[in-house]
This record gives structure tokens, sequence and C-alpha cells, in this order.
């Protein structure tokens, strides 16, 4: 319980200290200007999301392994994101005691808004690190 309690501060901490730094407000100006003049906003926020989200994947695949308790599937993959590296562990640890994976998933689903569907066994691309660790 206590890595869900960490995992929730990373992001807290992660998500404070970036609102701040000049990159993330140079993309969110871009991400803007870019909304206003596609004109399918909606596809250009989810592959900016998605984009975001492969690159948390990469920077801090050590810290997010070593939260997770070295997963069968690592973390670091540069084309894979979070939820989808999650799901795959999930379905590995079906059987198994992993408990912080399945808490982390429950809170994404909750705020996916999802019902009866897990966020992360949804997020799972399958063609991305097909390397499992020994």
């Amino acid at each position: 319980m206590w890595r869900v309690i960490v995992f929730i501060l990373f992001l807290v901490v992660f998500y404070l200290t970036t609102l701040f730094c000049l990159p993330l407000f140079i993309h969110l100006t871009a991400s803007v200007i870019g909304a206003v003049i596609t004109t399918n906003s909606r596809s250009y926020w989810l592959r900016s999301f998605l984009a975001y989200d492969q690159f948390i994947n990469t920077v801090f695949s050590g810290f997010l392994n070593w939260l997770f308790h070295h997963p069968e599937y690592s973390f670091g993959h540069p084309d894979e994101t979070v939820s989808s590296v999650l799901g795959k562990n999930i379905r590995c640890y079906e059987k198994e005691t992993n408990r912080s994976i399945f808490y982390i998933d429950k809170i994404l689903t909750i705020l996916d808004g999802r019902e009866g569907s897990s966020h992360s066994i949804d997020a799972i691309e399958d063609d991305e690190n097909v390397n499992k660790n020994s």
C-alpha cells in the first residue's frame, strides 16, 4: 500500500514541478494554438496526452520499475504507455499478490470514468515491449 502512496506523491510532485517549468508552458501554449488551428481538436489532445504518457514511461522507467518491484514487463520502452505496461503486468500477476499494480489500475479506471472494464487492460499494446524480464 505504501508504494501506491509513493506513486501518488510522485505524480503530485511531478505535476507541480513541471507546472512552473518553461518547457511545459511552451507545450501548453503550442497545444492550445494547435487545438484552435486543427479541425479535430479532440484527436490533437489525445495524441498530445499519448506522447506525454510515453515520455513519462521512458524518462521515469527506473523509478517505476523500482516502485512496482521489478515487474515482469519493465517500464522504459519509448513507444509504450505506462497504462499498457501496467495492463501487461496485471495479466501476469492475476493470481499473485502484487497489489500495488492493482491499486494503481483501480485509480486510473476511476479517473477514466470506466465501469466494468480495466483502464490498463484496455490500454495494452501487444506489439510493444514484447520481451519480458528474465
